[in-house]
C-alpha cells in the first residue's frame, strides 16, 4: 500500500470514528433538572406549547400562545403555558436527549396534579422531542389523563445517523396525535409524515407564498390561522374521525 493510500485509509477511519462518537454523544441520556411548569392550582385542562431550537421568543409560536388564550378565555380551570426550555433547546447535538429528559420530568410533575384531566401538547421543531416522553411519564403514573399531541414541523433526527426516527416513533404515545408538516424547508428530518399520526401536509397550502418567516415556521402559522377552539382543547378530535397514518394534503385549487 502506498503512503497516499495509507493516509486516505487512516483519514477514513478517523472520520468514521468521529461520526460514531458524535452520534453517541448526541444520544447520551441527560440528567438535567428542567424548571417546573407550575400550573395554576385547580387546573383541569392544560395546553402546553413547546418551542424549538433558538425559538424561545419565536413570534409565530408566541402568536399561537396568544390565540390559544383567546379561544379558551373564560373557560373554567383551563391553563395555557408556553414553556421555555432554553438553553437546552439550543444545544445543536443534544436537543433530543435534553428534550426527552424535559418531557420525562414534566410528565412526572403533571402526574402529581390531582385535578388534571386532559393535556394538549403543541410542539414545534425540536420541541417534538419533549412530547412523547411527557406523555409516557404521565401515563406511567396510572393517572386517567387524556393526552393529545400536535406536532408542528417536528424535527425527528436521533443522534446524527437516524433521520427517520421521529417519523416512526413520535406518535407512540397519545390519545390523539396529529402533525402539520412542510416538506421543502432545510430543517433536518422534518419533512415526512408521522406513521401513527393524522398528518396534514401544508407545503403547498394557500398563503405560504406570502409568509416571510420561512418554511420551517409555516406549519405553525398555518395552524395558528386555522385553529378553532376544537383544535386547541384536548378531546375534541379523535382517530375515529382522523385515522392514524392518513396524510391530508392542503393545497391551492
Amino acid at each position: 500500500m502506498t503512503r497516499e493510500l495509507r493516509l486516505a485509509a487512516y483519514s477514513t477511519v478517523a472520520v468514521a470514528v468521529l461520526v460514531i462518537l458524535l452520534d453517541q454523544y448526541a444520544r447520551w441520556p441527560s440528567q438535567i433538572e428542567p424548571p417546573p411548569i407550575d400550573l395554576p392550582a385547580g387546573t383541569r385542562t392544560a395546553i402546553l406549547l413547546f418551542h424549538g431550537s433558538e425559538g424561545r421568543d419565536e413570534p409565530t409560536l408566541a402568536a399561537l400562545d396568544q390565540r390559544s388564550r383567546e379561544l379558551t378565555a373564560g373557560m373554567s380551570a383551563v391553563s395555557v403555558v408556553r414553556y421555555g426550555w432554553a438553553p437546552y433547546s439550543d444545544a445543536q447535538f443534544r436537543a433530543g436527549a435534553f428534550g426527552a429528559r424535559v418531557g420525562e420530568a414534566l410528565g412526572q410533575e403533571l402526574a402529581g396534579i390531582g385535578t388534571l384531566k386532559a393535556v394538549h401538547v403543541i410542539a414545534h421543531s425540536t420541541g417534538a422531542y419533549i412530547a412523547a416522553p411527557l406523555c409516557e411519564a404521565l401515563k406511567a403514573a396510572g393517572r386517567p389523563v387524556r393526552v393529545d399531541i400536535t406536532y408542528l414541523d417536528p424535527v425527528g433526527l436521533r443522534g446524527i445517523l437516524q433521520p427517520g426516527w421521529g417519523e416512526a416513533v413520535f406518535a407512540r404515545c397519545g390519545d390523539y396525535v396529529e402533525a402539520y408538516i412542510n416538506a421543502d424547508d432545510p430543517a433536518p428530518a422534518s419533512s415526512l409524515p408521522l406513521q401513527q399520526a393524522w398528518t396534514v401536509d401544508v407545503t403547498r397550502a394557500p398563503g405560504k407564498d406570502a409568509f416571510e418567516a420561512g418554511g420551517h415556521r409555516w406549519p405553525v402559522k398555518y395552524f395558528l390561522d386555522h385553529a378553532t377552539v376544537d383544535d386547541i382543547l384536548p378531546g375534541r378530535h379523535s382517530h375515529e374521525q382522523r385515522a392514524r397514518g392518513v396524510v391530508e394534503v392542503r393545497q391551492a385549487p
